[in-house]
C-alpha cells in the first residue's frame, strides 16, 4: 500500500527517511488538497498495522495474565 499511495500522489505521500524501510508512510498535511476525510479513513488501518497485539484484542486482552518469561 505504501508504494501505491506514493505513486498515486507523490506530492502528498512520501516515504519517511528512517521509518520508510519498515513500511511507514508520511502524508503532507500542509497542502491545500490534504483532505481530513482521507486522513480519517487511513488512520484506523495504520493503527491496526502498528499497534501492539494486546491493544488490538481489546480490554479483555489487557486483563489476561501474562505468561512468565523463561
Amino acid at each position: 500500500m505504501q508504494a501505491a499511495l506514493v505513486l498515486s500522489d507523490p506530492e502528498r505521500f512520501f516515504v519517511p527517511a528512517h521509518l520508510g524501510a519498515r513500511g511507514w508512510l508520511a502524508l503532507r498535511l500542509d497542502l491545500p488538497k490534504a483532505g481530513w476525510a482521507e486522513v480519517a479513513e487511513l488512520m484506523p488501518e495504520a493503527y491496526r498495522m502498528t499497534a501492539l497485539r494486546k491493544l488490538l484484542d481489546g480490554p479483555a486482552a489487557a486483563s489476561r495474565p501474562q505468561r512468565p518469561m523463561t
